[in-house]
């Protein structure tokens, strides 16, 4: 088997060209009415800054610590405070018998 050794890659060349990368950066057309986003901060670890009055609702997902849980809804507690436009919080549950998601009370997504 022949190997080649490439003299220099940078982890945004890897997340370009690797099946790895790929899947970190593209979703199927599917999942087009989300409108998410995603940042991936290279070479840097933590908390990311942004301006929570873009923000609308959070969705935890379904394996959400109770800490976890307990956090957000505090700190949206807070926001909400000085909003007139409010965050609201959903909550993903699974379904007992297949593999759907259900988000009670969400207005687009209560059963994916």
């Amino acid at each position: 088997m022949d190997f080649r050794f490439l003299k220099k890659w940078s982890l945004r060349d890897l997340l370009k060209s690797s099946v790895f990368g790929q899947t970190l950066v593209t979703k199927d057309e599917i999942w087009s009415y989300e409108g998410e986003y995603r940042m991936l901060r290279l070479g840097q670890r933590g908390l990311v800054e942004f301006n929570p009055m873009g923000l609308n609702a959070i969705i935890l997902g379904a394996r959400a610590t109770p800490d976890t849980k307990a956090k957000i809804q505090d700190t949206v507690y807070e926001l909400n405070r000085s909003r007139r436009n409010k965050i609201d919080i959903y909550y993903v549950e699974l379904s007992k018998y297949t593999y759907d998601l259900h988000i009670p009370g969400h207005p687009f997504y209560e059963n994916l």
